[in-house]
């Protein structure tokens, strides 16, 4: 043993220890002990340091831009006032027809002369208090009609795509496809081009700006002799306009939390800027790729995974849905917890256990919940995807159509829309405007500009929604300290301290290999000799 650590000691090109024997004196030894020991020491504590700080994964963003092609986004479009002027017509028609649209409309109305004589309300029993009290708001909403309308009724009151949308270019050529329509509690009608299942291209042209992008003319087919819902503790409740949510391609869209509103008689330019986010799988990232789920026909995204786990939740608790949520699979066929029995609560007499279970489900759906036990349900990690196309948007607008031009824009460009005399916009304008069409003189010209322009603009929206350059700002999540680094930072302080390199570390391993050896060795002969004693002894 002796031998073994005198020879890696005057052979090693670990210089601290060669000194060891080659000093002739015993302080010289001594010295040379304590520094080479202390030098090992600290080079093992900065090499376990260096370790931590490996297994640590940290990262960094690492940003450039490219001119690679950028991807198009999903355009989603909801008007803010679902309700189009032919909706509240056919809703009219429609409440003296049916037993149970009616029943709700009169509910409404009597717990709306509650609201405006609350010690009328003394004299009620105590369920309907109680509706009155914990429920009234929120079924007198939109989102409480969408929840108690069967959507058959709800496509008749709302606007469809023909007459919200009469006007669909692509980088200037005609659209080639039919906007996805989704339901939306608050909005009833939501309308997604560039959606689930398109094939709209990205950009691939060196060309930017409004004739390379989305133009969509939109009519919002309203008016100020129809009323409907409105909602003062609601933010946006009353509003008139159209609500624009730009996302990554094929999402869910969230038009009550994601978006911004435009309104009439102005043409609004969405300049994109696109962004991507590549980040790391574990275990230096939490990303995973989540190219096999779908919610219904909608690709992944980490929002839409938690608001359809949230609804989960309340399905599983309330054996009831919110309509403000998505839906899933288990979740699709459920009933909306605002679903109430209208025809029953009606009643002079009323089955009181039936208005209670509507109570209960109200009650139970506005229900508090932590993310922890949402996210802890099976199939609820709702991690981040690896790769995320955002986007930065910019907003302008301007007045349109501008005065003085209202003749051509409708005798020029509305007229001459396909769908034109099957449209609302004929059942609105064509009698006010249609003789002056007929001959562009400067009198018709004037009176058309005069008399029409305002309410076309209270009517009309012109969206373009374009890149406003052709580059991609791309943040990538890379290793903060690779393996390489880690290997680098032990060498240094192995070669700074002791002084030693691979071959080294080689000589050491060979030195702590006959260390072993000799001990078992030495261990096997003791064994030997002691069985011997015994045996004779024995």
């Amino acid at each position: 043993m002796k031998k073994l650590l005198e020879d890696f000691a005057g052979n090693t090109t670990a210089h601290g220890w060669g000194n060891v024997i080659k000093s002739t004196t015993k302080i010289g030894k001594a010295v040379w002990i304590v520094i080479t020991s202390g030098c090992c020491i600290v080079a093992l504590y900065l090499i376990i340091n260096v370790i931590i700080r490996y297994g640590q994964f940290d990262t960094k963003d690492r940003v450039r831009v490219t001119k690679d092609d950028a991807v198009f986004p999903s355009v989603t479009i909801c008007p803010l006032s679902p309700v189009s002027r032919k909706g509240v017509v056919n809703y009219g028609k429609d409440v003296k027809d049916n037993f149970e649209l009616s029943a709700f409309n009169n509910l409404m109305n009597t717990l709306e002369q509650y609201d405006l004589n609350i010690s009328n309300l003394l004299d009620a029993s105590q369920e309907v208090q109680m509706l009155y009290n914990q429920s009234f708001k929120r079924l007198n909403t939109n989102s409480g009609q969408y929840e108690n309308f069967q959507l058959s009724q709800l496509l008749r009151y709302t606007m469809t795509h023909e007459d919200f949308i009469p006007s669909c270019k692509y980088q200037g050529n005609k659209c080639k496809e039919e906007p996805y329509r989704s339901g939306h509690h608050a909005h009833f009608n939501c309308f997604t081009y560039n959606g689930p299942s398109s094939n709209i291209p990205g950009l691939t042209s060196e060309i930017a700006g409004p004739t390379a992008g989305l133009s969509l003319l939109l009519f919002l087919d309203t008016d100020e002799d129809f009323s409907t819902s409105f909602d003062p503790d609601y933010p946006t409740s009353g509003s008139q306009g159209v609500r624009v949510v730009i996302h990554d391609r094929g999402t869910l869209p969230d038009p009550e939390n994601d978006g911004f509103d435009i309104k009439a008689g102005n043409s609004v330019n969405v300049a994109l800027s696109a962004k991507r986010r590549e980040l790391m799988i574990p275990p230096w990232g939490e990303c995973v790729d989540h190219n096999d789920i779908r919610y219904d026909v909608w690709k992944y995204s980490t929002k839409a995974c938690t608001s359809i786990c949230l609804q989960r939740m309340i399905y599983k608790t309330c054996g009831c849905i919110l309509g403000s949520l998505p839906v899933d699979d288990q979740t699709k066929n459920a009933e909306f917890c605002a679903n109430i029995q209208a025809v029953e609560w009606l009643k002079e007499d009323p089955n009181v256990t039936i208005l209670r279970q509507d109570l209960e489900q109200l009650n139970c759906s506005m229900q508090e919940y932590t993310w922890t036990d949402v996210l802890a349900q099976e199939g609820c990690e709702c991690k981040e995807n690896c790769s995320n196309n955002k986007y930065d948007i910019t907003i302008s607008e301007s007045q349109w159509p501008m005065k003085g031009i209202e003749f051509n824009f409708y005798c020029k460009l509305i007229v001459k829309l396909d769908n034109y005399e099957n449209s609302s916009i004929y059942d609105v304008f064509h009698q006010r405007i249609s003789q002056q069409c007929s001959n562009n003189s400067m009198e018709n010209i004037r009176v058309v500009n005069k008399q029409v322009g305002d309410d076309l603009r209270e009517q009309f929206i012109r969206l373009n929604v374009y890149f406003k350059d052709l580059d991609t700002k791309i943040t990538t999540q890379t290793e903060d300290f690779t393996l390489g680094s880690m290997v680098s930072e032990i060498g240094g302080s192995l070669g700074l301290l002791v002084g030693m390199s691979v071959i080294s570390m080689t000589e050491a391993f060979v030195l702590w290999y006959g260390i072993i050896v000799g001990l078992l060795t030495k261990f096997k002969r003791k064994s030997k000799v002691e069985t011997l004693k015994d045996k004779m002894k024995n």
